[in-house]
């Protein structure tokens, strides 16, 4: 469950026609003034006038456009994307980079997300797959701030993209001249500034588009119903971020994301799908999280970007943007790109894959689950701050839950009890 919301929104990279924006909650065009929450309506006749109007005002608030949140690790596909234009680095030189749990940055230490069980020797490759946040934060210091920005700014994340709807929000991010060490670093992982899911969606098209970069379009063309006049409204490239050689650098990475690291619970049937999976806290020392997985299928002729974002998502899910994220992304992608007859890819360039029913884990011990996953093809992703992890410990939640039909190679994620 998402107790603050989410949305999705799809995009397609070579024009920059939105073709879905949805958020949750939703509420009725029709009846725009029917409260949509059953807490607020218990309590709507008591409130000020001033409260329901900002209550109205929420209900009808489009997150997609209008609200900034902290990207995590979705936006070291920028990082990979700045690090590989300017040559500080390549796709697949084994051992390049060494995750020990943790980076030094002026005296601070930052954790990788995996500090439990480092990742150790590390291509760039894989480093996107495993989301290793050290290895990012140290190509943030190669980049340095002042080229960093100009990425930034290249890829259009230091402005408004122009979207034709009321009430878009910019980016939020600390002043060039205020940024030091730390805070570079944290940039360079996803964390302490805010954009918004269009601002993101509109970045990694460029990506998608060869490195050609397109204002988001929701009007093709508009007819007269008077005159019969015809309005046409072009596609509108806005300039390019990166080469068309590190676009396809990334693109291929993203889909060993997808095929072998945290994004598996997105693959689907007959298509090689891109992606970056995200888990950010939503502010700081909050206990809230924001969960997210930025797709772009099919790899070799992109048609859609796809952005799932989740806020504040709790109960037995975790929070994990590969856990919660992915799944809803590849279920939507599944009927899109069969809507859009997406033309699919060539079975010699994509593995067999075989759907299986998720077994119910909880209440079994590890040992039992991974010799149950085992026999299906099924990985098992422990999501536990517990550092000596043993056979024996309980499994208390997973996800996705029992029933639901995933791909074989997915990964479930399950919490332990200590």
């Amino acid at each position: 469950m998402c107790t603050d919301g989410g949305n999705i929104v799809i995009m397609n990279p070579k024009t920059g026609d939105i073709l879905a924006m949805t958020t949750y909650p939703e509420y009725d065009l029709n009846n725009p003034y029917e409260i949509n929450s059953d807490e607020l309506k218990t309590v709507w006749e008591t409130m000020s006038q001033k409260d329901k109007t900002t209550s109205l005002q929420k209900m009808w608030r489009n997150k997609a456009i209008a609200d900034s949140y902290e990207p995590g690790s979705v936006f070291k596909l920028i990082t990979a994307s700045a690090a590989l234009e300017e040559g500080i680095t390549t796709t697949d030189k084994e051992g390049e980079f060494c995750c020990v749990g943790y980076i030094e940055v002026a005296g601070v230490r930052i954790k990788c997300w995996r500090y439990y069980r480092p990742h150790g020797p590390e291509s760039l490759r894989k480093a996107l797959m495993n989301s290793c946040n050290p290895v990012f934060i140290g190509l943030g210091q190669k980049i340095g701030k002042e080229k960093y920005y100009e990425y930034l700014k290249k890829f259009g994340l230091l402005e408004k993209t122009g979207i034709t709807l009321p009430g878009e929000a910019n980016s939020i991010f600390l002043d060039e001249k205020k940024v030091g060490p730390v805070e570079l670093a944290t940039i360079a992982f996803g964390q302490r500034f805010k954009i918004t899911p269009i601002q993101l969606v509109t970045a990694v098209s460029a990506i998608a588009n060869k490195g050609r970069k397109v204002e988001p379009r929701l009007v093709k063309k508009s007819i007269n119903p008077v005159t019969g006049e015809i309005t046409e409204y072009p596609v509108k490239e806005v300039g390019r971020a990166i080469s068309e050689k590190t676009a396809n650098e990334v693109l291929d990475m993203m889909s060993s994301v997808v095929n072998e690291g945290t994004g598996k619970n997105a693959r689907v049937k007959g298509y090689i799908v891109g992606g970056k999976t995200g888990t950010s806290e939503d502010g700081v020392n909050t206990g809230k999280y924001v969960a997210s997985f930025m797709g772009v299928a099919p790899i070799s002729d992109p048609q859609v970007v796809i952005l799932v974002t989740l806020y504040n998502p709790t109960g037995e899910g975790g929070h994990q943007g590969g856990g919660i994220a992915a799944p809803v992304a590849g279920q939507v992608l599944t009927d899109v790109l069969e809507y859009l007859e997406a033309n699919k890819d060539k079975k010699e360039e994509i593995e067999i894959l075989e759907e299986v029913e998720v077994p119910e884990l909880r209440e079994k011990t590890i040992k039992e689950a991974k010799n149950l996953l085992k026999e299906l093809g099924i990985e098992l992703n422990i999501n536990s701050d517990v550092q000596e992890i043993n056979n024996d410990m309980i499994i208390t939640e997973q996800m996705p839950k029992p029933g639901v039909k995933v791909i074989k190679g997915s990964k479930i994620e399950v919490r332990i009890s200590e």
